[in-house]
């Protein structure tokens, strides 16, 4: 976990510079659509995916369902107790916001079929977890000439949640400060093997946090590297497919195949000045 642990300070870094950009409210479509209407929207991304990802998606158990009581749009992907995946969308009416949604939603579908591995020590071959559905959703919205909406909801999200990451560092930061100059000799073994495990249970967490920032913040980062170095629907469909294949469960390395590398979110930064400052 130490690639990890030494991505910390870059997402620290990046959930700062964002919380200090004048990022503007994005508003959602809100016109009413039928649950035909979204559906058919799906249809479009087929110019982009492989045939085996067709199958699968047609096959796959999938439950579309409208919720007045939900506090936001969620999903729920197959279990032990549940083999189905299911999207919530909130309120009594279906909107053409959730077909942007829907489709960001069948890549985690997708994703699903070979997931990344979990972090190593050397590398993080699920830093882009929501690479695969942030292209899907994009492709969408291009398709139907709408890709400058596409960046705003996801500035919007990601400030939401770094506000979150840079509280969790900093107390984390706060207590190793605070915190590892203890004088071993004064206390008994029992409340240092206490102390050790809280500190134990302090730095997993801390990753987990850390992860669930490093996630959006690269796979957005590496999308925007995507739509820069790719032109034609071909290249587009190629990537998809090595992307859904998954080979050897870590899409780090099939990005970096295309140059691409987020340490930094050296894109991300040049999208945000040039958006919202």
């Amino acid at each position: 976990m130490s690639r990890l642990y030494g991505r910390a300070f870059d997402v620290y870094q990046m959930s700062n510079y964002i919380l200090s950009a004048k990022i503007p409210k994005y508003n959602e479509d809100n016109k009413k659509i039928t649950l035909d209407e979204l559906i058919n929207s799906s249809g479009i991304i087929e110019l982009y995916i492989p045939e085996s990802a067709i199958d699968y998606i047609v096959n796959y158990p999938i439950h579309i369902v409208k919720s007045p009581i939900i506090p936001r749009n969620m999903s729920e992907f197959p279990n032990k107790t549940n083999p189905n995946a299911t999207i919530y969308f909130k309120g009594f009416n279906f909107k053409e916001e959730h077909k942007r949604d829907l489709n960001f939603f069948l890549g985690c579908v997708l994703s699903q079929v070979n997931p990344d591995k979990l972090p190593k020590n050397n590398d993080l071959p699920c830093e882009y977890g929501d690479i695969l559905p942030l292209l899907l959703e994009y492709l969408y919205l291009k398709e139907n000439n709408k890709e400058d909406i596409f960046l705003p909801k996801h500035l919007e999200s990601l400030k939401f949640n770094a506000e979150k990451y840079t509280k969790s560092y900093e107390i984390y930061h706060k207590y190793l400060a605070n915190n590892g100059l203890y004088e071993s000799s004064f206390l008994s073994q029992k409340q240092q093997e206490k102390i050790e495990e809280y500190n134990t249970k302090l730095e997993n967490d801390f990753l987990k946090n850390t992860l669930t920032m490093l996630v959006p913040f690269s796979s957005v980062d590496g999308v925007l590297q995507v739509i820069d170095k790719i032109q034609t629907k071909e290249e587009y469909k190629d990537l998809i497919a090595k992307l859904y294949e998954n080979k050897k469960n870590n899409r780090q390395d099939i990005l970096k195949d295309y140059n691409i590398e987020s340490y930094g979110y050296k894109r991300l930064r040049k999208e945000i000045d040039r958006r919202v400052k």
